[in-house]
């Protein structure tokens, strides 16, 4: 299972160490974890941003190899969640109340990706080959994608439910969107 969290901004430091959505994410996965008994170890936590991750804990994180560096971190965000500001709170008192095996587990789970652009023509060469489209369909079906997201999303929060997208209906739907353009070239 994978679990994403994206976050779009127009001012860098979107991750920064004391900005409230990185706690309320970590904060949203630690009880996503409890209430949903995953298996830490089948689960991938992606963390996703349009700027750079250069400093902080998030970019530790990353760079983090071995289970002595990924303790150091878990130390680390935990000295953070104690100063944490008033906008963190209560995300940061839920990371710093955690059990630090299973923050460590999440956050060795954690997949962060960064500097990603926000328009999709210019999104188009990095997913082609991880979407295994042509890059002529890529920037056709990322739109389309989008799209889609946002749907289902939207219509999550209208039912007041988590924003989950199942991996499989996002595999569907991707197949849906290269087939659709594969028929229009055919006709």
């Amino acid at each position: 299972m994978a679990v994403g969290q994206a976050k779009l901004s127009y001012r860098r430091n979107t991750l920064s160490d004391f900005n409230p959505n990185l706690w309320k994410t970590i904060s949203i996965w630690l009880k996503l974890v409890a209430d949903e008994a995953l298996d830490l170890h089948k689960t991938e936590f992606h963390l996703i941003s349009n700027f750079e991750i250069r400093t902080g804990i998030v970019a530790k994180l990353r760079s983090a190899d071995g289970e002595t560096a990924l303790a150091k971190v878990v130390s680390e965000m935990k000295l953070l969640a104690k100063r944490a500001p008033a906008s963190c709170q209560p995300y940061a008192g839920e990371v710093l109340a955690a059990d630090n095996t299973i923050l460590g587990v999440l956050l060795a789970r954690m997949r962060v990706q960064d500097g990603i652009p926000s328009d999709p023509a210019e999104q188009a060469p990095m997913f082609a080959a991880k979407l295994n489209l042509p890059e002529s369909i890529a920037a056709f079906v990322i739109r389309g994608l989008r799209g889609w997201v946002q749907e289902q999303a939207e219509a999550k929060f209208a039912t007041k439910e988590p924003a989950w997208l199942e991996r499989e209906a996002f595999c569907e739907e991707l197949c849906r969107l290269n087939a659709l353009h594969f028929d229009r070239r055919l006709i």
